[in-house]
């Protein structure tokens, strides 16, 4: 997969899941959080979603939630798991890990 990203990647706990929406399809989704940057995150998922598309995203970790506002700027199919996508989210706020 090409690198897409400028800003140094920081350490992200393996497999830390994440839910997430599309506002107005009224689905909830779920995926994994691939990689952390300051301005966005990497994401595993089922299926693509349209590079534009705004996300609410929801992250609980040790009983507390944090809230961003995303959009995806890229997605690209997984080379070995057919139907997953890795997605580029640019957030909103930056992120402290």
């Amino acid at each position: 997969m090409q690198e897409r990203r400028k800003q140094v990647r920081k350490e992200v706990a393996a497999g830390q899941g994440l839910t997430f929406f599309v506002p107005g399809d009224g689905e909830r989704h779920l995926g994994i959080i691939d990689d952390i940057c300051d301005d966005g995150l990497g994401i595993a998922v089922e299926g693509c979603f349209t590079p534009g598309t705004m996300l609410e995203i929801v992250i609980e970790e040790d009983e507390q939630e944090t809230y961003l506002v995303g959009e995806v700027r890229w997605c690209e199919p997984d080379e070995w798991l057919e139907g997953s996508y890795h997605l580029g989210v640019a957030t909103r706020a930056r992120m402290v890990t």
